[in-house]
C-alpha cells in the first residue's frame, strides 16, 4: 500500500546532530514504514520539494529544528510556505527556541510545537498526525485547538538515552555522538537547563563504541561527541569528573575505530567547563584523543558576572585551566560572552584583563555577544551591547594577531535586530 504521508525533516548543519536523534528514534517506530521520511537541505529548495511531496502524497508534515537566531530565518521559511500551500502541510517545530517561547513559535505560523526532549514526544505526535488521531495526550507539545485555545500538555518524561540510537542508519544520518544530556548548572545565559531540566544522563560506553562502530563500517572515521561538559562524562550529578568512565569510554571508541580513527574529545561540540581541566583529564586527551586544543567556558573576566550568570565557577578557575592546557601543549579556545546583563565598567575592564592575559599564555578567544534566549534565566534582559573598552582591545589587539574569532560580529547584528523589532 502506498504511504499516503511524507515526513520531512529542514536539515542543516546548525540542526543536524537533533534531526540525527530524531532520525535514529524514527527508525524503529512504526512511523517509518508509514510515512516516507526525506530530508530538504536548502532553504531554496523547500517550495518545490514540498510540492512533489503534495503531488504523490495526501499529507505532508514538515519539521523544522531551530535555535533563537535562526528564527527570522525560519519565519521567512514559514510564511512562505503557508502563502504556497496552506493547510494542505503541517508545520511542526522542535528544538531550544520552541522550547523556551513555545506561544511565540506557533504564531510563526507553526502548527505544533515538540518542547525538550523529543525522541519519545515526536514519533508519537507523527503517528497521530498520520492517522488523524487525538494528540491531546501526547506530553511534550504546545498546539492551538479549534475551540478550546491554546493547548500545553505538560512536561514529557525524561528520555533514557540508551532507549535510543545516537542517529539514524537507516536513513543515513550519521555524525557526532551525544555522549551525555543535561546540565546541572543552569546558567541564567543558557538553554541547555530548560530543555532537559537540567538532569544529567550518560549514555553507555557500550552503545557508544557500537555506534562508533558502525561509522567504521561506513569508512567514518572522525569521531566527535555532543555534551554540555564532555569532562563530566560518568559523573553522576555533572557537577565532578569520573577519570574511570572516561578512560573506559576513549580506550573503547579507540579500539572500535582502529588506527585510521580520529578522536576528537574536549572540543565542538562537547565542550569543557574550567574547573574540570585538571592535569588528569587533560592527560586523557592526551593519550586518547587527536585533537590538540580544547574549548573552555569562561564567559567573563568578572567574578561578580559569574556569581550573576549561575555560572558555578571561579576567575582562578579559569586562569588555572589555561595553565594547565598550555603546560601540557594544548591549545585552549576560551568562550566569552560580551553584553552580559548588568556588565558594568568595571567587570568589562576584568574582562579585557582576562582576556590579555589568556592570550599571552596561548589561548585564543572565542567571542560572542548575549543575546536574551526564552526560557532561561536573562530572557528578560537587554540585548547585549558590547562595552567600548572591549571592542578597543578586540579590535585594535586581538583581532590583528589574530588571537580571537567567533560569531560576535554577527549576534551584535541579530540582537540588533530584535532592538528594531522591541525583542529586547
Amino acid at each position: 500500500m502506498p504511504m499516503r504521508t511524507g515526513l520531512a525533516f529542514f536539515y542543516t548543519s546548525l540542526n543536524r546532530n537533533s534531526v540525527n536523534a530524531l532520525a535514529g528514534a524514527l527508525e524503529n517506530h512504526p512511523v517509518a514504514t508509514k510515512a516516507h521520511v526525506c530530508f530538504f537541505y536548502y532553504a531554496h529548495a523547500l517550495l518545490p520539494e514540498t510540492g512533489r511531496i503534495l503531488e504523490t502524497h495526501d499529507k505532508a508534515l514538515l519539521c523544522f529544528s531551530f535555535c533563537t537566531p535562526q528564527k527570522w530565518e525560519t519565519q521567512e521559511l514559514v510564511a512562505q510556505l503557508r502563502m504556497a500551500y496552506g493547510n494542505r502541510i503541517t508545520l511542526i517545530a522542535g528544538g531550544p527556541h520552541a522550547t523556551g517561547d513555545p506561544k511565540g513559535t506557533l504564531a510563526m505560523g507553526f502548527d505544533y510545537a515538540v518542547l525538550g526532549e523529543a525522541e519519545e514526544t515526536f514519533p508519537a505526535l507523527a503517528e497521530q498526525l498520520l492517522e488523524d488521531g487525538d494528540v491531546t495526550a501526547i506530553k511534550g507539545i504546545a498546539f492551538y485547538q479549534p475551540g478550546a485555545g491554546y493547548m500545553h500538555t505538560g512536561p514529557a518524561g525524561l528520555v533514557d538515552l540508551d532507549a535510543f540510537p545516537p542517529f539514524s542508519l537507516r536513513y543515513d544520518k550519521l555524525g557526532s555522538i551525544e555522549i551525555t544530556r543535561g546540565c546541572p548548572f543552569s546558567c541564567h545565559f543558557c538553554q541547555a537547563t530548560q530543555l532537559t531540566r537540567g538532569t544529567v544522563r550518560h549514555r553507555k560506553s557500550e552503545a557508544i563504541v557500537a555506534a562508533v562502530a558502525e561509522m567504521r563500517k561506513r569508512d567514518m572515521y572522525n569521531i566527535r561527541f555532543v555534551s554540555a561538559d564532555a569532562f563530566a562524562y560518568g559523573s553522576p550529578d555533572g557537577l565532578g569528573i569520573n577519570l574511570h568512565a572516561m578512560e573506559e569510554l576513549l580506550t573503547g571508541v579507540n579500539q572500535a575505530i582502529g588506527k585510521k580513527g580520529r578522536v576528537f574529545f574536549g572540543n565542538f561540540p562537547a565542550e569543557v567547563r574550567p574547573e574540570h581541566v585538571t592535569t588528569d583529564t587533560v592527560a586523557l586527551v592526551l593519550k586518547y584523543a587527536c585533537n590538540k586544543n580544547i574549548v573552555v567556558g569562561a564567559q567573563t573576566g568578572s567574578q561578580r558576572l559569574l556569581d550573576l550568570c549561575n555560572r558555578g565557577h571561579t576567575v582562578n578557575d579559569v586562569y588555572q585551566a589555561i595553565d594547565i592546557a598550555c603546560s601540557a601543549s594544548l591549545k585552549p579556545f576560551v568562550d566569552f560572552i560580551f553584553g552580559l546583563p548588568g556588565e558594568t565598567e568595571d567587570d568589562a575592564l576584568h574582562t579585557v584583563r582576562m582576556m590579555q592575559a589568556l592570550v599571552k599564555m596561548g589561548a585564543t578567544i572565542h567571542a560572542h555577544t548575549f543575546m536574551p534566549l526564552p526560557g532561561t534565566g536573562f530572557e528578560h534582559e537587554p540585548c547585549g551591547a558590547i562595552n567600548p573598552a572591549i571592542r578597543k582591545i578586540v579590535e585594535r589587539e586581538l583581532l590583528p594577531k589574530g588571537a580571537l574569532f567567533g560569531q560576535w560580529e554577527k549576534q551584535e547584528k541579530v540582537t540588533a535586530k530584535l532592538l528594531k523589532n522591541n525583542g529586547c
